[in-house]
């Protein structure tokens, strides 16, 4: 029977996961209230229910948990401290996010006591995307903004996004290996021409400078002579230049976009990183608090947004204080990556990291985005797997 419940909460993580990929699908229609992901989300926590005595360990992970945990009640404290807003209790510990953390730790439960389903897992997201693009090029679930790419609601710049990191999860895997021409059989190079197509059809210049960004790492970051890597170079700098050049020509969009930022130095978020900046500036220790970001986003900036900035959406909300239990969790998940890269020489996980955080400066409403977490999950896992594995070995 539990090896049957076992098979369930790991068939219900696949789906969870290939759900990611259309996020802000409200299949059906409560009006973005219940999302396909929010409602895979609770099938995931509900299938984990037999096993929270047997295998949820909640302290393997409370190096990383402990200090969002922090962060969270530091937001409390500041939300507390401006109750203009506050109309419901949970809005004061920033319910969602809270959730997400605890979505965090059941998956890198899942994913360290079964090692072998984080390749599986990234295999799920990759084939979404996969789809993502199949639907794109059959016209289903499509709309456009301004000329940019949305398939079930999702945000152009998430699309460009998810893009990016399918097409890293690949470029991981070859530059994991040693460099030989089998490895241009393997059927995951597929994904790198659907998730070049979504990311110049979403027109996000973030994600289209990650693909830049991305490549050049995985360079660095792979251990080989100094010939190899100057051929690299030629070569990633050949097909750079010929992916820009008609990025440039054939999508209008894309090529006015680049050519603002170029122009005005305007990245489309000046204004709301400004407006930011000035809150922080007045709200130095405690921050504005969950409910009052709003607000005082419109009395600073003039939008009614959050700043689409991860990092200053933390400093602004919860202040110095909360900033640094949040950042001390960014950067233990750092440490631990770059020490399992120096011990495994896998770039995979550390090159999605450095993706992700680029990444994570840009986004609207990103801390409380489900992708983000999931692969945080994947991250905390890969560590923990490795260095038990490694005092194992020692």
């Amino acid at each position: 029977m539990m090896e049957f419940l076992k098979r369930i909460n790991d068939y219900t993580l696949f789906v969870l996961v290939f759900s990611i990929t259309f996020e802000n699908w409200d299949v059906f229609g409560f009006g973005g209230t219940l999302s396909v992901t929010f409602i895979m989300s609770i099938a995931y926590i509900v299938t984990w229910v037999p096993f929270f005595k047997s295998s949820l360990n909640l302290f393997i992970f409370q190096k990383y948990t402990s200090f969002l945990l922090l962060f969270i009640v530091i937001g409390f404290v500041s939300t507390s401290l401006n109750p203009i807003y506050l109309i419901e209790f949970k809005q004061a510990f920033n319910y969602r996010v809270l959730l997400l953390i605890l979505l965090m730790h059941l998956i890198a439960n899942h994913l360290f006591n079964s090692p072998d389903l984080i390749f599986k897992t990234l295999n799920v997201f990759m084939l979404s995307i996969v789809l993502l693009f199949i639907l794109s090029l059959l016209g289903i679930g499509v709309t456009y903004a301004q000329g940019r790419l949305e398939i079930f609601g999702e945000n152009p710049n998430m699309i460009g996004f998810k893009g990016v990191l399918s097409f890293m999860i690949v470029i991981g895997r070859i530059f994991t290996q040693p460099l030989k021409l089998k490895i241009f059989t393997k059927w995951e190079l597929l994904v790198i021409p659907a998730s070049i197509s979504l990311v110049l059809a979403s027109g996000s210049r973030g994600a289209f400078l990650s693909l830049f960004v991305g490549f050049t790492l995985a360079i660095l970051f792979k251990e080989m002579n100094i010939f190899k890597k100057l051929v690299l170079v030629a070569i990633g700098g050949f097909v750079a230049t010929t992916l820009f050049i008609y990025a440039l020509t054939e999508n209008k969009v894309l090529q006015t976009r680049l050519q603002r930022s170029l122009d005005s130095g305007d990245i489309g978020r000046n204004e709301l990183w400004e407006g930011a900046i000035l809150i922080i500036k007045d709200n130095l220790f405690f921050g504005v608090g969950f409910t009052d970001l709003l607000p005082n986003m419109f009395k600073y900036s003039g939008y009614y947004l959050d700043p689409h900035n991860v990092f200053l959406y933390v400093l602004v909300t919860t202040g110095i204080i909360g900033f640094l239990f949040y950042m001390t969790y960014i950067v233990k998940v750092g440490i631990g990556l770059y020490r399992t890269y120096i011990k495994t020489k896998n770039i995979s996980f550390l090159l999605l990291f450095c993706i992700v955080l680029f990444n994570m400066f840009k986004v609207g409403g990103g801390i409380g985005m489900i992708i983000f977490w999931l692969f945080f999950a994947i991250f905390i896992s890969h560590i923990s797997i490795n260095k038990n594995a490694f005092l194992t070995t020692s």
